[in-house]
Formats: structure tokens, sequence, C-alpha cells
């Protein structure tokens, strides 16, 4: 029995909307059309035609996508991802250009209306996890609490990680405010971010500061670097 298909049409329009108003953003936003219907497919959708004025893309995909389309459900997705990119991108578009979208293509005939006050809703994302035991070194920048925990900037992750600590390493870390710390860490890491963690040990980790490591030990880098080598000699070869 062959796959049954139907037609879905997007119309975007608005006083900013014209194939000639959007320039280089039209191809762009047909990609990211296509990537919204294609998400909901299992097959490949097809675009089957663009229309000026209002911007008009209607394309033919299988029957299985009005699901998630038109009922707001994931049933009928089959990449979340890529479904809820592009519904940034349309609502982006939609606010940032004051259009409105209308999409028809329902077996009911019924038409979703979207514009920068309703946008298209985003479904949720199955996130996969990973726990881990891992030493996190960093600035510390805060500790308190009932239940005490700490806040470290570290270079390893782009936001600040908070982590739950004893009351004996959260007595020991106070003293350390504001510095460079240490501590190993049971944590849950979500997308590169940790979003649940626990202290538990604190590393002996006081680095020196750079200026006052150099002082001490500047004199002996340069010997170790020039050890075996004429100077004198090196110094002339330079000028050459």
């Amino acid at each position: 029995m062959a796959t049954k298909h139907q037609t879905i049409t997007f119309k975007f329009d608005g006083a900013n909307v014209s194939t000639d108003a959007l320039g280089s953003s039209l191809l762009p936003l047909a990609c990211q059309v296509y990537n919204l219907v294609q998400a909901c497919s299992d097959e490949e959708a097809r675009l089957l035609s663009v229309e000026n004025n209002c911007v008009k893309f209607t394309f033919a995909r299988t029957v299985v996508a009005a699901v998630a389309l038109f009922g707001g459900v994931p049933d009928g997705v089959r990449d979340v991802a890529k479904y809820n990119a592009a519904t940034r991108a349309i609502n982006t578009m939609l606010v940032k250009r004051e259009a409105t979208l209308e999409v028809e293509g329902a077996a009911d005939g019924a038409v979703l209306r979207f514009n920068g006050a309703s946008v298209i809703p985003s479904l949720p994302e199955a996130h996969h996890d990973v726990k881990a035991i891992m030493a996190i070194y960093g600035e510390l920048l805060d500790l308190g609490g009932v239940e005490p925990n700490i806040h470290i900037e570290s270079d390893s992750f782009n936001d600040n990680v908070r982590l739950d600590v004893e009351r004996d390493d959260a007595r020991r870390l106070a003293k350390r405010l504001y510095s460079q710390v240490g501590v190993n860490a049971a944590v849950t890491i979500r997308d590169g971010k940790v979003i649940s963690g626990k202290v538990l040990s604190v590393i002996d980790y006081e680095p020196e500061d750079m200026s006052e490591w150099l002082a001490h030990n500047g004199n002996n880098i340069g010997a170790e670097a020039f050890k075996g080598v004429n100077v004198a000699e090196f110094i002339e070869e330079q000028r050459i």
C-alpha cells in the first residue's frame, strides 16, 4: 500500500515580509521550514512551490507528520532537536520582522496562526546525563547556605559550577574564598554543563602567584635553557 501524502503550507505575511524584503534571508528561512517538516516525517519532504507578496512555502509530507505539527504533541516528531532548532529560528524571524505565520494542512482543515506574541511551541527534549567523578579547579566565588554549597568559576565549563559540600570541607574552603581551589567531586553533566554535584574531597592545591614563581625560578629556567651552550657564541650568531 502506497504511503499517503498531504500538502502543508506555511504562509508568512507582514509589512517586512516578501521575497524581495527577505533577500538573502529567504533561503535560510526556507531551510528552517524544511527542517521543521522533515523532523516530523519518515520520508523526504518535497518543496512544491514558493510564492511572493507574502512568502508562502508548500511542502508534500507523509500524513504522520500532522500529529506533531497540528496536535502540539511529540508523537509524530522523529527528531526533536531539529524540530526545536527550526521553531526557534522561525519564531525569531516572526519577532524580528513583526510577521505572522499561518500553517495549513491539518486533516480537519484547521489553520494554525503564529506571531511574535504567540509563537510555535517547542517540544521537551530527551537529555543524556553523564555522571562522573572528576577534579575541578578554579576560583572559589561563593560559599554558604543552610545546606552548604560552593560556586567555582572553572575554565573547564562555560558556566560557574555549583556543588554541595559537607560542613567540614566548607570550613576549610572558606579560607580560600576568591582564591584558586581544587576539589574532587561527583557530578552530573548535561549538554556540557554541571547540573548537580557534591564535593568528595578538597585537593591540597594552592598555586603560587606566577610573578612570585618566576622570581623564585627564573634564574634556574635561564640556566637550564642555556645549559651546554656557549652564550657568547650564541649571541654572536644572532647578530649575523
